[in-house]
């Protein structure tokens, strides 16, 4: 008898056992992070397919490409950390096969280099689901190979918190969610607000990292910055970074297609699409330059179908879509059609009250140089302004400001500034015209051809002329048919900006001296710019002329001018004239063509035409003294010029720079006699000079509090959640310094510098570092298995008692 009590209490226990696993299952696949997490969300991708169509994806969409007037211009630039907003105020919607369920998608993506063979496309992703009048939140990440069409990541290079998938093209990727089982799962009302950040570092061995932060917000709640993934590739990588727009020099399988970089809305998983009812959200979108994030320079509403890397499947509706527009640094989406749009133009417009100036520019959060100067009155500022106001006394300024994409400049506005303490308009131009007084004139429409009785359209004949054109447009029909001119100048002091010029022999004419051509688009002319002496041509976009810049005359600057898609970039014949900052690049011809030229001075430009430069009876000066600053590729030393060709075998491509100056080619470059480079940049740069940054950003501690980094040995301390160290390349050890009531992970170490890294320190509370009974059964849910624990109890009280009777 009493063998079989022993086997049924065994029979009891099993019971129990069986009963329990609802509440083991959870705790053990938490803590074995090497699995799969179970989720019904699989985000599917098309890598470089250039034909598929699709309503695509809707909200900021970063091609590389900027829209000015009735131009779009190309741009690029790499970042370490992109950073996305989104606030949702509430919607009706619907996700399509095969998600089939109210729901929805939002997605940080961009492709990152690996190595210049290997390109790989990170997901940070929100998934939204609606029901019983809450919207449940949970959080994703992807890798995806995007090297190549179609192909799969492989396991053994990645690690994480994640796992590998398949997808439904049956590509291997990575993937991590944090589902319904942990303990990170938001349920919500509208309004809600969701940042995603993903940072790329590298480890010790020069492996890429990609951390992945989300924030979560709502009117009761906010989470803080959340890292929940660390992906690791396990290959050495040089420079690993985000990448938009076209970067050839990275990306050797498709050169000349952009990268995109987008946060977007998509329908919920697997290539589904969205159905929209109502709608009403605003989002934007950010890059990381010099450890601040700045809004994009220019973006797209849908995503576009020229690309390449990755690029999202998931869609939404064109009928029943989400229709956006920008206003003041934020994109609002509400319920439409989806229209393929730029969803800003980069812009400036100013005004005084009395004699404090205000400018407002777009975008409002860009990259942006601000530069006012005159009246014995200097102020240079960087960064994100909106608006920005400065206090200027009666006299004459110029405004120059600069947006930039990462360190290259993309579009530039100049003014002449006349504050006398009222609002200050120019004079009007809505005609071709002559100009014969002094004064500040606006173009307020696009002109067209030339004047009836002279073969220009502006001409301008009295000094101290200021014309802005508002970005407006000057059009002849053709300018093979006859002489034309679009500006003809003859006066000194005389200065162009902001128009674009197209169709004439000249598209400016100056046959005078000490005049300036700033800030204008000049393209599909004969000769596109045209100076005589004493001229300044700067800021300038000339492209698609048969000779961009034509130069006579003496003593000239040419600088910080895109010159690129001409016959001749730059025809000289003149001495004394400076040519520096410039990009010249795919003139047909030459890039600079030089006769009968002296003491001319050509450095920091960078060339990248088949041929590069021909001179002839010429001895000019091809490089400054070596000396530190931001040269034309970004690196740190200033010398000569960069000497590429679009076949990748340039003088500066494949010179050796073995020497401590490794920004600098060992060997000097002869353009021919007498015309030598002797300190032509390399390229790329690999400078040994260069300081990077050393990012220690805390998690965890209440806001303003002070803590500590000892870096080296020297103590830095803030109150804010970063420190920002510069350091050489090499081993650093760092300790942080232990807080009230909290200790940090990790609290030592060392870091071998090779670039711009982030260290992420976690401060804990002492209290928490023993996990209580309540905070046990919370983070499992105990109160949803109460049914099973009392049966439980139940069928143990019985088997005990049978048991006993059964020994009676």
């Amino acid at each position: 008898m009493y063998n079989k009590g022993k086997i049924i209490f065994f029979i009891g226990l099993c019971l129990i056992v069986l009963i329990s696993l609802p509440i083991i299952a959870p705790i053990i696949a938490k803590n074995n992070k090497h699995k799969n997490q179970i989720t019904s969300i699989v985000l599917d991708a098309k890598i470089i397919n250039q034909q598929y169509k699709f309503n695509g994806s809707v909200g900021i969409n970063d091609n590389g490409s900027v829209l000015i007037g009735n131009s779009i211009i190309d741009y690029a630039y790499s970042t370490k950390a992109l950073l996305g907003y989104f606030a949702f105020y509430g919607g009706k919607f619907y996700s399509g096969s095969p998600a089939n369920l109210a729901g929805f998608s939002l997605q940080l993506n961009s492709n990152f280099n690996v190595t210049k063979n290997m390109i790989l496309w990170a997901q940070n992703v929100f998934i939204i689901k609606y029901k019983n009048n809450n919207y449940y939140i949970n959080v994703e990440d992807n890798l995806w190979n995007s090297t190549t069409t179609l192909s799969s990541l492989n396991q053994s290079l990645v690690s994480g918190n994640g796992g590998f998938s398949e997808s439904n093209n049956r590509v291997l990727y990575y993937n991590y969610a944090l589902t319904n089982f942990n303990i990170i799962n938001y349920i919500t009302k509208a309004p809600f607000y969701l940042y995603a950040k993903m940072v790329i570092n590298q480890t010790n061995s020069d492996y890429p990292q990609v951390y992945m932060y989300y924030n979560f917000r709502n009117s009761t709640y906010n989470s803080g910055w959340v890292l929940y993934d660390i992906i690791t590739i396990h290959v050495k990588s040089s420079n690993p970074q985000f990448l938009t727009g076209i970067q050839s020099s990275i990306n050797s399988y498709y050169q000349y297609k952009p990268f995109i970089t987008q946060w977007i809305v998509g329908g919920l998983s697997s290539g589904s699409q969205l159905i929209v009812y109502k709608w009403n959200a605003l989002m934007n979108l950010y890059y990381m330059y010099n450890n601040s994030f700045y809004s994009v320079p220019d973006a797209l509403s849908l995503q576009p179908s020229i690309f390449t890397g990755g690029i999202t499947e998931e869609n939404v509706n064109q009928n029943r879509g989400i229709k956006e527009y920008y206003k003041n640094g934020i994109v609002y989406q509400f319920q439409g059609i989806n229209k393929q749009k730029f969803l800003w133009e980069p812009h400036l417009y100013y005004a005084f009250h009395g004699n404090n100036l205000t400018i407002y520019l777009t975008p409002s959060q860009g990259e942006w140089k601000i530069t006012v100067i005159g009246n014995n009155y200097y102020n240079e500022t960087f960064g994100r302004h909106a608006p920005i106001s400065f206090i200027l006394k009666p006299g004459e300024y110029r405004l120059i400001a600069t947006l930039y994409a990462g360190s290259k400049p993309i579009r530039t506005f100049t003014y002449t500034l006349l504050p006398s303490g009222y609002m200050n308009f120019g004079k009007i131009i809505n005609s071709c015209t002559n100009i014969t007084s002094p004064g500040y004139y606006e173009l307020i429409t696009n002109l067209y051809g030339t004047q009836n009785t002279t073969y220009y359209c502006l001409g301008i004949f009295t000094k101290n002329v200021t014309i802005n054109g508002n970005l407006l447009l000057m059009k002849n029909n053709e300018f093979d048919i006859g002489f034309n001119a679009g500006i003809y100048v003859n006066a000194t002091n005389v200065t162009i900006s902001n128009i674009n010029i197209t169709g004439y022999s000249y598209g400016v004419d100056i046959s005078s001296k000490y005049d300036y051509v700033e800030g204008n688009i000049i393209y599909n002319n004969g000769y596109g710019i045209v100076i005589s002496g004493n001229d300044i041509v700067n800021n300038n976009i000339i492209y698609n002329n048969r000779k961009g810049i034509g130069v006579s005359g003496d003593n000239n600057i040419i600088y910080n001018n895109l010159i690129y898609n001409n016959g001749y970039g730059i025809s000289i014949s003149s001495n004394k004239t400076s040519i520096y900052n410039n990009l010249i690049y795919n003139n047909e011809m030459v890039g600079l063509y030089s006769y009968n030229s002296y003491d001319g001075l050509v450095y920091n430009n960078l060339f990248n035409n088949t041929i590069n430069a021909e001179v002839y009876f010429t001895i000019f000066k091809w490089n400054s003294s070596l000396r530190y600053g931001i040269n034309i590729l970004g690196g740190n030393i200033i010398g000569g010029n960069a000497w590429l060709n679009p076949n990748d075998t340039g003088f500066s491509q494949t010179c050796l720079s073995s020497n401590v100056k490794a920004d600098i080619c060992d060997n000097v470059y002869s353009i021919w006699v007498n015309n030598t480079d002797f300190l032509p940049l390399k390229y790329p740069q690999e400078s040994e000079y260069k300081t990077y940054n050393i990012t220690f950003e805390e998690i965890g501690l209440p806001k303003d509090t002070t803590w500590y980094v000892t870096l080296d040995n020297v103590t830095n301390f803030s109150n804010s959640s970063r420190i920002v160290l510069k350091v050489s390349k090499g081993s650093h050890l760092y300790i942080i310094n232990q807080v009230n009531d909290y200790f940090s992970v990790p609290s030592t170490g060392i870091i071998v510098v090779t670039g711009n890294t982030t260290r992420i320190i976690t401060f804990i509370p002492l209290a928490h570092a023993k996990l209580s009974l309540s905070t046990l059964l919370q983070s499992i849910k105990i109160i949803n298995y109460l049914p099973f624990i009392t049966i439980g109890l139940v069928i143990i009280v019985l088997v005990v008692a049978l048991v006993k009777k059964k020994k009676i």
